[in-house]
């Protein structure tokens, strides 16, 4: 893998991109429910003087719409799950792995406008947003669909798995980069549901797959943040090409029967939830 075919979009929250062939996409395949590639409130935002900045809102997204958030405004603080974060001292990258998640979910952002000193709480709800080129059908066409056999590696590139290995379970499989800084969250995530569900054992196989050209960085990474409780494998990106892979953080979710049972975002997606929901059937 060159790393000349991978491009990092810093707007709308640093997704970035896999230049890969498009798959084709029929009307009969889509299914109903959508599973957006991207999804949060549509604020870009940039470091400046030390302090977050929206310097862009996506027009129609949850932070256009709302009328409430101008550009230029600070991002003070970041409310999810209960909990107010103060967005001091944080990255870009950092902040949009909190402003980011599922779609129909609340977060409540504090900012200051640049006209004015007052702070003001804005709660959004999160929506799909677009990506140029990335079209939510190229997902759901693969929904429901068995998963193609492609190879992962170990780290150290010595020892290939074949994903028909891990028939007869559940398998997570999250796809990230040691360069794409918001891929971060959700292996973390990943980290912790590996420890609050111990009775995932031997029934769900939680996987992260790098598609770094350089194993060592992403090696370096998974140290520094000690992602020790999933299986850290490592994905060629043309092998990607046969699952419409083409940007990270992506999760998908494939069913004991080895079909696609969810593919998204990771940040658009409650993989728990999804989890136990095909642990119930």
């Amino acid at each position: 893998m060159k790393s000349k075919a991978l491009v990092a979009l810093a707007l709308f929250l640093s997704t970035a991109y896999l230049h890969a062939p498009r798959q084709d996409v029929h009307a009969e395949d889509v299914e109903a429910k959508s599973y957006p590639v991207l999804s949060g409130v549509g604020i870009a935002l940039t470091l400046k003087d030390g302090h977050l900045i929206a310097f862009k809102l996506l027009p129609n997204s949850p932070a256009d719409e709302s009328g409430l958030i101008k550009e230029g405004s600070r991002l003070v603080s970041v409310k999810v799950d209960g909990k107010t974060l103060s967005m001091n001292g944080k990255s870009v990258s950092e902040a949009a792995s909190l402003i980011r998640g599922p779609v129909g979910t609340n977060v409540v952002l504090t900012l200051v406008a640049p006209d004015d000193d007052a702070e003001t709480k804005v709660t959004l709800v999160r929506n799909a947003l677009e990506i140029a080129g990335v079209p939510d059908s190229t997902y759901k066409a693969f929904i429901g669909k068995p998963i193609p056999n492609f190879q992962l590696s170990s780290l150290d590139g010595s020892a290939k798995k074949n994903l028909s290995d891990y028939q007869g379970k559940i398998v997570v499989l999250d796809f990230w980069a040691s360069w794409c800084p918001t891929c971060y969250a959700p292996v973390a995530k990943m980290q912790k549901m590996c420890e609050d569900n111990p009775q995932w054992a031997g029934k769900v196989e939680l996987v992260t797959v790098t598609v770094d050209s350089e194993l060592s960085k992403a090696v370096e990474v998974i140290k520094q943040q000690k992602w020790y409780r999933t299986h850290n494998l490592a994905v060629e990106v043309d092998e990607l090409k046969a699952i419409g892979v083409t940007v990270v953080p992506v999760i998908i979710i494939i069913a004991p029967n080895g079909t696609i049972a969810t593919m998204a975002g990771a940040h658009a997606l409650d993989t728990e939830k999804e989890v136990a929901a095909l642990l119930a059937k």
